[in-house]
């Protein structure tokens, strides 16, 4: 269980004010740019960094070649790294190829992707630690070699701080294990394989309870042309199959379309969730919830999410593990002479049944705007979910809204612009982090395609959060109780030359008495994100952020009288500088 609060103490930190770093934009017709060089920058993800901030990757080719570029933004949406992000991989390829982006226990990037960089086609794995620095050399880990046909490689952080990746290799899936060093832990891999030699691909991939990981696969038991079916299985820390010998069926009544791998979201107790469409029902959405010890929650095949005679197609799912909650999004379409679009959505509970009518509820009503690349994520029991409208065949534009778990609409207005520049857009994706959702999505709103980010805020605003659980405007505070440790993060201070920070601890009790009594806890933040976790003393104590100049030791502002807050004993440096922001 995770808890977040406002440290109710003053700390003198004053936000970021009148510099020339982007951060999140307040107006949905700028958004933030993450890379606009010249040439195409395409196929955008983005995850939560556990220690703070978020990594948004991409393909990049403005020298030619699809390289593979990464960014780290802070949580007011100031980029870390060199403008236009870091190469992370030099490579050849005229075309791209799905890929993946993950995130490890201590908060590293984590990517892997076809290579040709080595000769022939591989696939590589990488890590990125905050810095931008790849830990595993530049070449990273190859996960492959010799000539098969490689595809779709997805890769994920598990609990123990170790890292599994997933991929197509001819008709088979492929998995690999690595250490915290990339070091392989299963020798040979492990294989997903059919004795008929029907084809395996691999879908999604995720890690759950134990160090394990479920995999997602599209199945063809009769050939190119015929049904893909969705299958899945979970792996032990060990590589060994934890549902059988052979994959559990997720859906295999129908077919999903063709070109299709639908992602899934996990449960939070070792299972998984899992959303698609049926071309082979008139185009329907379905879900199916597969337990731990792989058993499925629905009846098999899975739960219609609505009996709308209209066409279904992409749904979003998000599980809320709180109330055994299924929240799902989707586009819908009235075809016709002039076809109609709009958004719907449905709740089923923990046994599959439909809790907003058999046809679910209205988002955005039918209009001849085309709609599609729905997301949502949980906020506090509630769904927030995003898509896109296309005023013409080329060009969109991105929205949002937030419903609780009747349905009723959180935000008045219920809708909001996220993006109002009517460009062509792809692949949007969202992520959840402290305080509000971040997207990512391609853009050509200047010509060739660029990569674009914004946040929306809890109560449905642009840019920087109001103060509030999760703002950092003065000091957040994440604690975690196994292990027990905070994790402190903060705005950067206006002080004149504060290029670090230090943090310091005291007791209340003394406080109380008027005796400050703070002693060092971190002496330097040299980390690209103001955030620091450690283990805390006993309850009953505060914390000072302190920032510290070139030479040295920052003010720690001004107490409830007017005076100046004393030094720490020891001090991190020796001289302490006051220098009060305005």
């Amino acid at each position: 269980m995770k808890t977040r609060r406002l440290i109710a103490i003053s700390i003198l930190l004053c936000a970021v004010g009148g510099v020339s770093l982007a951060q999140w934009s307040t107006d949905p017709a700028l958004n933030l740019a993450v890379s606009d060089p010249t040439g195409d920058q395409v196929q955008p993800k983005l995850v939560t960094r556990p220690g703070g901030g978020y990594y948004v990757s991409w393909f990049d080719n403005r020298v030619g070649g699809y390289d593979v570029y990464l960014q780290l933004l802070d949580e007011q949406g100031v980029a870390q790294w060199t403008a236009d992000g870091v190469l992370v991989a030099d490579r050849g390829f005229s075309s791209t190829q799905d890929y993946g982006l993950g995130v490890d226990t201590a908060g590293n990037a984590l990517l892997v992707f076809r290579d040709d960089r080595f000769g022939g086609t591989q696939i590589t794995a990488t890590r990125v630690d905050a810095s931008g620095a790849q830990t595993w050399g530049a070449g990273g880990v190859q996960l492959t070699s010799g000539s098969s046909f490689l595809a779709a490689p997805k890769i994920a952080g598990t609990s123990d701080g170790e890292i599994v990746a997933a991929w197509k290799s001819d008709a088979e899936a492929h998995m690999q294990r690595l250490d915290a060093a990339g070091a392989p832990q299963w020798p040979g891999g492990v294989v997903i394989s059919d004795a008929m030699s029907r084809d395996y691909t691999v879908s999604d991939l995720r890690a759950v309870d134990g160090a394990s990981v479920i995999v997602s696969l599209v199945f063809q038991p009769s050939g190119f042309n015929g049904p893909k079916h969705l299958y899945a299985q979970k792996v032990s820390d060990q590589g060994a199959f934890q549902w059988g010998v052979t994959p559990v069926a997720v859906f295999d009544g129908g077919s999903l379309q063709f070109g299709n791998f639908p992602p899934f979201v996990t449960d939070g107790a070792g299972g998984a969730v899992f959303s698609w469409y049926d071309v082979n029902s008139g185009l329907k959405n379905f879900v199916q919830r597969i337990e731990s010890s792989g058993a499925e929650s629905f009846p098999h095949n899975g739960v219609a999410v609505s009996t709308s005679a209209r066409e279904q197609t992409g749904p979003a799912a998000a599980y809320d593990a709180a109330s055994g909650s299924t929240f799902v999004f989707w586009p819908e379409r009235q075809p016709g002479p002039t076809p109609l679009y709009g958004i719907y959505a449905q709740r089923l509970d923990g046994s599959g049944a439909r809790q907003w009518g058999n046809e679910g509820v209205t988002i955005e009503s039918l209009g001849t705007a085309d709609a599609g690349m729905a997301n949502v994520q949980i906020v506090d029991g509630d769904a927030m979910a995003f898509w896109a409208r296309a005023p013409s065949v080329t060009t969109h534009t991105l929205h949002a809204t937030r419903v609780d778990a009747d349905g009723n609409d959180v935000w008045s207005p219920a809708l909001v612009s996220v993006s109002t520049a009517v460009s062509g857009k792809s692949r949007l994706g969202t992520t959840i982090g402290p305080a509000f959702a971040v997207l990512a999505w391609s853009d050509d709103r200047a010509g060739d395609d660029d990569i674009f980010v914004q946040n929306v805020n809890a109560d449905g605003t642009l840019g920087p959060a109001a103060a509030g659980p999760g703002a950092v405007d003065q000091l957040a505070v994440d604690r975690t109780l196994a292990p027990l440790e905070l994790t402190l993060t903060w705005a950067g201070s206006c002080s004149t030359g504060a290029v670090d920070y230090a943090v310091f601890e005291g007791t209340l009790a003394s406080l109380q008495t008027g005796v400050y009594d703070h002693e060092p806890v971190v002496c330097s933040d040299a980390a690209p994100v103001l955030q620091e976790t450690f283990a805390p003393a006993a309850d009953g104590t505060y914390y000072l952020v302190a920032p510290l100049g070139a030479a040295d030791e920052g003010s720690y502002g001004a107490d409830s009288s007017g005076g100046e807050r004393p030094q720490a004993t020891p001090a991190c440096i020796a001289t302490q500088d006051l220098d009060p922001c305005p």
